[in-house]
């Protein structure tokens, strides 16, 4: 027999541990150092059992025990679940409680291994062991223990990347959650998307650490999750003992290609004491880790663990685009193009593939005209996901290499269409008790569907929420002031971004709930501000909405993370409001991502050239514009002249009229007497009319020009008068030399648009 090294833990598994992204599989191999049967042990057991009980016969029996040899104890335990049939289950409930259930989980004395994985930070813990050892492991952690009957539970704690313990084959204290067989927990499974959605994210968000488990076991834990065979990045990892022939290492090769699970095989001594070596050698190194971290933390060395932002988007076939690659950055994304080029497509593919299926009827919408099929690919900091779009006689439909971002990722996504508006729809009665809420498809769905914003509304009816729970906390003398401050803190936001204008918090009326705001017209209904203050209140106050409902046990929820997307940011806003939005939105979220479309100049006056992405159609296709630094400089008329807006000039269609007739009447070299007059006119008027012209940003490039050569002479010429001073003098030319040749490099790959 060839030998094995002592298994070591990977330093791939050891970074997730310290990073709080490991999850424990314990299988029946760890409680069996507790005293507790195996799998197959158990299931010989169960056949003994069944037959005293006279659930099955002595053939049955015979049989069943052949196949528990042969290594089919599924196909046994699903038999005798079948024997035992739904009337006489209480039974098999009781002979597994004798079994597996000695007491409480507080009086269970936890072998070693147990106590040393109580110091590991894992981030979940599974099992399909029925006993209460893992209970007892995490009770330091007031972790809650879930059946795959909770989904929305899961659901929540894997977004708030709460500790939780997942009992897979369910709770003996909750019987109508026990499974016993494979195949029933392979039916629930199929049967509960809801359920398959969240093993599916956390199986492709975390890595997974089987511990006690066989391959046998974890390719039932696979089959029974109906885990899809999707691309990732992410390793998992089991300690396996090398029993029996050599087969294994044929299942280890499989495990890794399909699943990425590394096996870290080793030949077993009497008591799998490799095992508690192993979890000894990752409990001291994590600790050591940690250690690490919190001295570079104190130092100042450290960095904070990284949110996944969204750094790239791929489309093929979306839209008016063929192909289109897109770098994103961090804060502010700002997409610029006439009419028909596409930016809207942009937005609403990525809210798409965040959405998955649920946005699946309107996924025909955004495919290529005269193709049958288009890709959506979004790469984050962590995680590339794709998503494809195929055209079908019944329909779109959606197929994704990769689990859901929204629930991988686990930040907040929320889409605006450029439609939000008000109804005088007025909301109901306020509700008993605040409720959080995880991201969802429901914040990105309206944009997707690309009709009016419905969500003003549910605006509404939160402001009405937060007033009552307000007055309830005054009732009941609570001090806390968290509605109060919310409500104030809505408007200072919406304050801050109307500039100037007031628009202050008014009454909720207590019989018709009609919502008020103090403007400098004195109270009104919301309904009745203007619809650039609507616009304004209804996008921003959602978003702070759902950021409150989202991260509200964070100290400041304006600033978590979260990825906006918004159509037409400016529109019905005062130019003053426009000009500076984007300052102020900066401010107000300070770790958010902006991708927005816009035809204003006014905001993107400023604006660094990587936040600016413009586009243009040229000989029938889609091509993108490259931004020079100096486009967003200057006044407004000039960014609207610059090549990011391509207006030839921003005079009224009269005085351009008016001036290009007098050039022609300057030009003549003799005039009438009618067109001698006509020029005289013109030339006395045009100057009321014409703003006296400042340097375009071309001509700003001439004269940086001018400046770094003539420093440049002045510092050559008196060198070897003074030495310190010419040589700062040369040093300043050299940098401007740069500065215009990079401008002007920029500048003529900005005049010659590549394909998107």
């Amino acid at each position: 027999m060839p030998t094995l090294s002592d298994p070591t833990p990977p330093l791939e598994l050891l970074d997730a541990c310290v990073a709080g992204e490991c999850v424990l599989y314990a299988g029946a191999g760890l409680s069996a150092q507790a005293g507790f049967p195996t799998w197959q042990p158990f299931i010989r057991e169960l056949v003994n059992w069944a037959l005293r009980q006279h659930f099955i016969d002595e053939a049955d029996a015979d049989a069943h025990g052949a196949a528990t040899e042969e290594g089919r104890s599924d196909l046994v335990a699903d038999g005798i679940v079948s024997a035992v049939g739904n009337n006489r289950t209480p039974l098999l409930y009781k002979h597994l409680r004798k079994v597996f259930l000695r007491g409480q989980a507080s009086e269970l004395l936890l072998p070693k291994c147990h106590t040393l994985l109580a110091n590991i930070p894992f981030a979940a813990a599974l099992t399909t062991n029925f006993d209460l050892l893992l209970e007892q492991t995490f009770s330091n952690r007031d972790a809650n223990v879930f059946t795959p009957r909770d989904t929305d539970p899961l659901l929540e704690a894997l977004h708030r990347r709460a500790f939780f313990i997942l009992k897979l084959y369910g709770r003996l204290d909750q019987t109508e959650s026990v499974m016993l067989a494979p195949a029933q927990v392979e039916d629930f499974t199929r049967d509960n998307r809801g359920f398959a959605q969240f093993m599916e994210t956390l199986f492709f968000s975390r890595t997974l650490l089987f511990l006690g488990a066989s391959l046998e076991g974890i390719e039932n834990y696979l089959r029974g999750i109906a885990l899809p065979r999707l691309a990732s990045s992410r390793s998992h990892f089991a300690l396996i003992a090398a029993t029996g022939s050599a087969s294994w290492r044929a299942k280890a090769e499989a495990l890794e290609r399909r699943f990425s699970i590394k096996v870290i095989p080793y030949y077993p001594d009497p008591g799998h004491t490799e095992v508690l070596q192993f979890v000894e050698e990752l409990r001291s190194n994590v600790a050591l880790a940690q250690g690490r971290a919190r001295l570079d933390q104190t130092s100042g060395s450290g960095s904070q663990a990284s949110v996944g932002k969204l750094k790239k988007i791929a489309l093929e076939n979306i839209g008016p685009f063929e192909r289109l690659e897109l770098e994103l950055d961090p804060k502010w994304n700002v997409l610029l193009g006439n009419n028909g080029v596409g930016k809207s497509s942009i937005l609403r593919a990525i809210a798409l593939a965040l959405c998955g299926r649920e946005a699946e009827q309107y996924a025909s919408r955004l495919v290529k005209a005269g193709a049958t099929r288009g890709s959506i690919v979004l790469q984050t900091e962590k995680e590339t996901y794709r998503t494809d779009i195929l055209l079908t006689p019944e329909g779109a439909e959606l197929q994704s290499t990769s689990t859901r971002a929204l629930e991988a990722e686990g930040w907040l996504a929320i889409g605006f269409p450029p439609l939000r508006m008000v109804t005088w729809s007025r909301p109901r009665s306020p509700a008993a008790r605040e409720v959080r809420s995880r991201p969802n498809a429901a914040d990105l769905l309206p944009l997707v569907e690309s009709a009016i914003d419905p969500r003003m509304d549910g605006l509404k009816q939160w402001i009405v929420n937060l007033d009552y729970w307000s007055k309830d906390d005054r009732l009941k003398k609570n001090t806390h002031g968290r509605y109060e401050a919310l409500l104030n803190e809505l408007f200072r936001v919406i304050g801050i971004l109307a500039g100037g204008l007031r628009i202050e918090r008014g009454e909720v009326n207590p019989q018709t709930y009609e919502v008020t705001i103090v403007t400098d017209d004195g109270p009104v209904p919301l309904e009745l501000a203007s619809q650039g203050t609507t616009s304004l209140i209804g996008w921003v106050g959602i978003l702070l909405q759902r950021l409150y409902e989202v991260y509200g046990s964070d100290a400041e929820p304006r600033e978590s993370y979260a990825l906006v997307l918004i159509d037409e940011i400016d529109a019905h806003l005062h130019p003053a409001w426009q000009q500076s939005l984007v300052q102020r939105l900066s401010d107000l979220f300070p770790n958010m991502q902006f991708i927005a479309t816009t035809h204003s100049p006014l905001l993107v006056g400023g604006m660094a050239p990587a936040q600016i992405i413009r586009f243009t159609r040229a000989d029938g296709k889609i091509k993108r514009v490259k931004v020079a630094a100096d486009m967003t400089m200057g006044r407004t008329d000039q960014v609207l002249t610059s090549d990011l807006f391509g207006l030839e000039t921003t005079l009224d269609p009269v005085t351009q009229t008016q001036v290009e007739r007098y050039q022609v009447l300057r030009a003549m070299p003799t005039r009438t007497a009618k067109e001698e007059r006509e020029y005289l006119e013109l030339d006395q008027s045009l100057p009321f009319r014409v703003p006296v012209p400042e340097p375009n940003y071309e001509e700003r490039r001439v004269k940086m020009l001018t400046d770094a050569l003539l420093l440049k002479e002045i510092g050559t010429r008196f060198k070897d008068e003074f030495p310190t001073g010419s040589e700062v003098i040369i040093s300043r030319a050299d940098r401007l030399l740069s500065e215009f040749e990079e401008t002007s490099r920029n500048a003529a790959e900005a005049i010659r648009p590549t394909e998107a």
